[in-house]
């Protein structure tokens, strides 16, 4: 309790009896506390104790559910609860975990010192301009800014939604400061399929290995993440079964005399994946082939800038 009666106000000032409490007198209580290094103190308008006592209780309850900006939670900064994060749920939940590591090493740059109730919609405004201005280079870039694609904001700010969102949901933080934060628009234009011509140029430019994914990849409709993802014991005799799905949910497909030829080409190893890398014998991922597949392309002369390599999916081109 931090209950006190300032009595014998007509005292000077330096009188050792100035400030001392008198509980049977008519003067009102005061409280005075501190929460979180901040003061308060304020008359309670009553000489009874006892009722000062709960009006007291309750300010000091009012400010520590947060009506004066102070949390109950002791201080967190982004940086440690994102490790929590990444830890206790990304790990053991998300498919994009990796993906999530990677996009933490930038929004720790523009919010990891701070602690989590500093993060307002304000500073998630202007991280996303700047971002979408190329203000600032992306973690481990030495060549020049570059403004990034609403696409690849959209996925920094879904990371730092779902963090901050698990942060609320584990009673860390009382508000939700990505709630009034919109995605920024994508211009979502049609697929087209690359025409004959294209694909066999495309394929005469590849390297063997990548040439043999992206034969399977235009005659089965997969996804490059499903290919890199595919190990030699989900390969049976007439089908073989994609464990990792962009929905979550295994598929089969049948073993067609096309896909046979191809896979007949992959050279088992000790790896348990059909497309590794022979001299560390890991899986390939689609990161590892981008830069590989764009030389590819240009060798193939195409050079419109509308063909990617879909990071969930097979090369396709937007028109």
């Amino acid at each position: 309790m931090s209950l006190r009666k300032f009595c014998s106000p007509a005292l000077p000032a330096e009188h050792p009896l100035r400030y001392l409490s008198s509980p049977q007198c008519e003067h009102h209580w005061f409280y005075d506390f501190r929460v979180n290094q901040k003061r308060y103190r304020q008359t309670t308008e009553t000489a009874n104790k006892q009722l000062a006592k709960s009006i007291e209780a309750k300010e000091r309850s009012r400010v520590l559910e947060g009506r004066h900006q102070i949390r109950r939670q002791p201080d967190i900064t982004f940086r440690a609860f994102a490790e929590t994060y990444i830890r206790d749920h990304a790990t053991v939940n998300k498919r994009s975990v990796v993906r999530d590591e990677q996009i933490l090493l930038t929004l720790n740059r523009a919010f990891g010192s701070l602690i989590l109730h500093e993060i307002t919609p304000h500073r998630i405004e202007r991280f996303k301009r700047d971002r979408m201005t190329g203000k600032w280079r992306g973690h481990g870039y030495k060549t020049a800014s570059k403004p990034l694609k609403p696409s690849t904001v959209n996925r920094e700010l879904d990371c730092l939604r779902g963090i901050l969102s698990k942060a609320v949901e584990w009673g860390k933080l009382l508000d939700f400061p990505v709630r009034t934060v919109k995605r920024l628009k994508v211009d979502n234009r049609r697929t087209r399929i690359l025409t004959e011509d294209e694909q066999i140029r495309l394929l005469n430019a590849c390297p063997s290995k990548l040439q043999r994914m992206i034969r399977l990849a235009l005659i089965m409709g997969c996804r490059f993440g499903e290919l890199v993802a595919l190990q030699w014991a989900d390969i049976a005799e007439t089908e073989l079964t994609f464990l990792e799905t962009k929905n979550g949910r295994s598929r089969r497909i049948p073993i067609s005399p096309a896909i046979k030829a191809v896979l007949d080409q992959c050279l088992r190893t000790r790896s348990p994946w059909v497309f590794t890398n022979s001299r560390t014998h890991a899986a390939y991922t689609v990161n590892g082939v981008a830069h590989t597949f764009r030389r590819a392309l240009k060798r193939a002369g195409i050079v419109t800038g509308d063909v990617s390599l879909h990071p969930c999916g097979a090369p396709r081109s937007a028109g």
